[in-house]
């Protein structure tokens, strides 16, 4: 009897010290200490399938996606029921590009809860980062047909259909999301922004500028969308009022607001030559040196990518200006070759539908270049 007794003395003492343990963990968890967790309980045996799951997350969260998972699994072997670490494995598994391992957890927490958003959403992104078009897109449509679909979940896929040129389904979905979307929150200027960029695409520029201006009006900061609203007024050809916002960015330089992508320069327009995306850049700079470019005319070879491009063309200031009382004559950079074109001066208060008409000449070759010169 007196065995027994003690038997059952330490079943209670190691329940009791697992439970204190678990409890820990799920405290420590909760104020977001993903490192002491591993600190204080990596090896730590005997504890619940949660606890489990609270190790191989504080892991993620420090981008030990292997470790992750094996605690993942050991949570599992516990509870295989729970669709949340199925969940967690399917975006551990992508961290680690093993797709057909993050579509089976995927499709396991989809089962085991069909009514959660995220796990679908999660799928039709996967699809998606794959390159899965069409099944990307079923996903991501049935998200929305879901009672608990967020405007989020409406957002996601009016992005995928941007992504894809689907612009009508883009435009009717980014509105769908709008009136979604509560007044003001991060979603509702996402959302105008998304859908500014797809009515500029297709040349709505006038419904594009009004998208980007009731992000300005509420958030005069985001220099991101000033861009925006001057690349507008430039295809709308008021360039006045794109020289008056043109100054919101250089005050902005000055006092040191700017993101990065907008320190050195700005895209102020765009437009197509042939099968070709010209993306129109200014530099603030006007430096004493001896030359300098100031207007950058990039011939793209990807829509998407700024440092992907064929080659530029350049409003460019140097000395030998002077002599002629001009600021700019353009120049091509193409490959390691240099081309100046003293047939296209222009001072500093300049036509920019002359300027750009000279790219368009240039590009044509209609005109020869005056001098040539090899780069490094």
């Amino acid at each position: 009897m007196k065995y027994y007794l003690i038997i059952l003395l330490l079943l209670i003492f190691s329940s009791t010290k697992s439970q204190d343990l678990n409890d820990s963990i799920e405290i420590l968890y909760n104020k977001t200490e993903y490192l002491e967790i591993i600190k204080l309980f990596d090896h730590q045996e005997q504890l619940n399938d949660i606890s489990y799951y609270y190790i191989g997350y504080s892991y993620f969260m420090q981008s030990e996606y292997e470790k992750a998972n094996e605690y993942y699994y050991k949570s599992l072997k516990i509870n295989k029921d729970n669709p949340l670490v199925y969940y967690s494995m399917a975006i551990s598994y992508h961290s680690l590009e093993l797709k057909d391992s993050a579509i089976f957890c995927i499709n396991n927490a989809i089962e085991l809860d069909e009514t959660v958003t995220d796990y679908l959403s999660y799928k039709g992104d996967l699809h998606y980062y794959y390159g899965e078009k069409d099944s990307a897109i079923y996903c991501l449509e049935n998200v929305t047909k879901m009672r608990l679909a967020s405007p989020k979940d409406w957002i996601n896929l009016a992005d995928v259909y941007a992504d894809y040129n689907i612009w009508e389904k883009a435009e009717d979905t980014y509105k769908k999301a709008l009136d979604l979307c509560a007044d003001g929150s991060d979603d509702y200027f996402r959302c105008l922004y998304n859908m500014g960029l797809v009515f500029y695409n297709t040349g709505k520029f006038e419904n594009a500028r009004l998208s980007f201006s009731k992000i300005y009006e509420r958030l005069p900061d985001n220099y991101n969308v000033v861009s925006k609203l001057i690349q507008c007024l430039y295809a709308e050809k008021n360039y006045k009022k794109a020289d008056d916002l043109k100054k919101v960015l250089y005050t902005a330089r000055e006092q040191k607001k700017l993101p990065s992508q907008l320190e050195n320069m700005f895209c102020f327009d765009q437009f197509i030559w042939k099968d070709k995306k010209i993306m129109v850049f200014e530099k603030y700079d006007e430096p004493e040196a001896f030359l300098y470019y100031k207007h950058i005319f990039y011939v793209m070879n990807n829509e998407v990518a700024i440092n992907d491009f064929d080659f530029t063309i350049q409003s460019e200031h140097s000395a030998a200006l002077e002599s002629v009382k001009k600021k700019y004559v353009m120049g091509m950079t193409k490959g390691n070759m240099h081309y100046t074109y003293w047939s296209f001066l222009f001072g500093e208060k300049f036509s920019y539908e002359k300027m750009k008409q000279a790219v368009i000449d240039i590009l044509e070759e209609k005109v020869n270049p005056s001098s040539s010169s090899s780069v490094q």
